[in-house]
């Protein structure tokens, strides 16, 4: 059942990767982002 939520989140962070942008108070870390 955790397979489909993984593909989406993976699918997800794809496109965000594409449009997200670093915010150095993060030091580059993706997981946090300005749209």
């Amino acid at each position: 059942m955790s397979a489909p939520k993984e593909l989406y989140r993976k699918t997800v962070w794809e496109k965000l990767r594409e449009v997200a942008k670093p915010d150095s108070r993060f030091h580059f870390d993706f997981s946090h982002f300005i749209p």
